[in-house]
């Protein structure tokens, strides 16, 4: 089967866009992988060079789109919360050092998408989480509120 074509993105403060249909989406940001969806647009949260690489229904996977510049119009939003991870890229043994205590919710993501780590714990100052597998992870932290922050993290 033939590689799908190599996508462009358009977009503007709202929402970014695959300018090629395909069944699957990948989406990079500051060439970390961030997500896989079958919707052809996105809405990110974060500033930020953004790519997308399309998987055929054969599975088939393209190039990466050039580089898109993602600059949300007016203020900058801030994270909800301050926390620190490092180090980063990290041998598996990672710290997350948070700036307030709290109960907070530790979610690690592989490239797929797939859950392979979940921790909930009353957090004074920090806390640490060990990674087996070499790879590309979002880690999404939840404090009692709801508010959400999410980073990338690569385990060499």
């Amino acid at each position: 089967m033939p590689l799908p074509p190599t996508p462009q993105i358009t977009g503007d403060s709202e929402e970014l866009s695959s300018t090629v249909t395909a069944a699957l989406y990948r989406w990079f940001l500051n060439d970390t992988f961030l997500l896989e969806t079958s919707n052809r647009s996105f809405n990110p949260t974060q500033i930020g060079y953004y790519q997308v690489q399309l998987v055929s229904e054969f599975g088939c996977e393209s190039e990466h789109s050039d580089s898109f510049l993602f600059k949300k119009a007016g203020v900058e939003e801030l994270p909800a919360f301050l926390v620190k991870i490092y180090p980063n890229p990290s041998d598996g043994n990672v710290t997350l050092e948070f700036e307030e205590p709290g109960n907070y919710e530790l979610e690690v993501f592989d490239m797929a998408g797939k859950l392979v780590h979940s921790k909930a714990a009353q957090i004074v100052n920090r806390t640490t989480l060990r990674i087996t597998q070499k790879g590309s992870y979002l880690i999404r932290i939840t404090n009692a509120s709801g508010e959400m922050v999410q980073r990338s993290l690569q385990v060499r």
